[in-house]
């Protein structure tokens, strides 16, 4: 057999899952960054919540308000929409809820960092469809979604405990309220959604593999 048609017969039996090089390099390196800094991420949240129970009044806490600002011509109105306030005489309620909203956050992003982790070294290894991969967009997805809305639900409600108590040492500026940001719970589908990418190319694989 003549080395043309050597190399045409190894590239036809090449898996076509396999990456480069360059790609394997570009893939683990996203993948030691985004788990260093998914890793940080987590374990602030929870040393947070850990040192915020023995000493509240270290960690500063955000109220929402609306505090006139003195203003001059040309403006029609002025005014801060927030106060950040360390206290020490805040309630075991309100400070249970801050503790709780750090907690359900941090383990929210250590989950997903660790599925994103295993779908990456699933691509490394030229195996990116496979049902453990499925199930880690699953996870991801979920801890996206509901360890966001667990966070921001509980930290508001005791944002709203806070400034119930502290109104009258801030001037009653404080208002009993909060936001809540949808972009995480719309990552969190969006992340749901890539499990049924990995469903059907698991799918396709199987059935390519089942012709040849």
């Amino acid at each position: 057999m003549s080395p043309t048609n050597q190399r045409r017969d190894a590239g036809r039996s090449r898996p076509d899952s396999e990456i480069g090089r360059a790609d394997r390099i570009a893939v683990t390196a996203i993948l030691i960054v985004g788990g260093a800094l998914g890793g940080y991420i987590a374990g602030s949240g929870l040393v947070t919540a850990l040192f915020r129970l023995i000493d509240p009044a270290r960690f500063p806490i955000t109220l929402l308000a609306k505090i006139p600002v003195e203003a001059g011509p040309g403006v029609v109105e002025a005014h801060g929409d927030s106060l950040v306030v360390m206290a020490d005489s805040l309630s075991s309620g309100a400070v249970w809820c801050f503790v709780l909203a750090d907690l359900f956050g941090a383990v929210g992003v250590g989950l997903a960092t660790a599925a994103f982790a295993l779908v990456l070294v699933r691509i490394v290894h030229r195996k990116p469809f496979h049902r453990t991969a499925t199930a880690a967009s699953v996870v991801a997805g979920c801890a996206t979604i509901f360890g966001s809305m667990l966070s921001q639900s509980v930290g508001g409600f005791g944002r709203m405990m806070a400034a119930t108590e502290l109104g009258p040492s801030l001037g009653g500026f404080p208002e009993p309220a909060f936001l809540l940001e949808p972009l995480p719970v719309v990552v969190g589908f969006g992340i749901l959604a890539l499990a049924y990418v990995f469903q059907a190319g698991e799918r396709l694989q199987r059935d390519t593999e089942g012709l040849v």
